[in-house]
């Protein structure tokens, strides 16, 4: 499969939420929950057959947590989930450091899937360069946790997924390391990655 030209790519994001952010948000929902799904038309020589119609790419699902400094981050993100309250740990009792200050939100990338056919092209690079453009432009830092994804929407077993703690786990888990930090992200913990969104925003692609 070709490489995809990031401009010949289409972005549709979405996010539904109660009310308007602000400090007495109710903790629960306060923080924006994302999806992009990401398409491309491909002539027919590309694809193989005679047809050009709309292909899915890949996708990417994110939350955005408003004003960080304005917030108890800890109780706040532990009225999500226990995945959230993880990330509010790292950066509240461990890198208080990467608290993002000048552009105040935070953004946590919980996924990106990128079809089989279209990897080994940066298209996960894209995704989020492009989310950084357009509906995190007052981010200021960008956290994620290296590691496949294991489970879908419904939260049901991936087939074919690699079983937590074995040897093809922490292979996948170190190769996205790479792949991550090759984008920008720095080693925050053994655990996260990080990346000051500010300077890759500004920085040409």
């Amino acid at each position: 499969m070709p490489s995809l030209d990031p401009d010949n790519l289409t972005f549709e994001y979405g996010c539904v939420y109660n009310g308007i952010p602000g400090p007495e948000h109710d903790p629960e929902d306060y923080p924006m929950l994302w999806t992009v799904r990401v398409t491309a038309y491909l002539r027919s020589d590309e694809r193989g057959d005679d047809n050009s119609d709309e292909v899915h790419v890949g996708a990417a699902m994110f939350y955005i947590v408003p004003d960080v400094e304005e917030i108890d981050l800890l109780d706040t993100l532990d009225a999500v989930s226990q995945e959230l309250y993880n990330v509010a740990h790292m950066l509240t009792e461990e890198r208080a450091d990467l608290l993002p200050s000048v552009h105040p939100d935070l953004l946590y990338l919980q996924s990106v899937q990128v079809k089989p056919e279209f990897r080994g092209h940066g298209v996960g690079h894209t995704i989020l360069q492009a989310i950084l453009a357009t509906v995190g432009r007052g981010v200021g830092r960008v956290v994620l946790m290296p590691a496949p994804i294991l489970r879908d929407e419904e939260g049901k077993w991936i087939e074919g997924a690699p079983e937590e703690d074995t040897a093809e786990h922490l292979r996948i888990q170190e190769s996205l390391k790479r792949y991550w930090m090759d984008f920008g992200f720095i080693e925050a913990t053994p655990t996260y990655l990080y990346l000051d969104a500010t300077e890759k925003r500004d920085s040409p692609r």
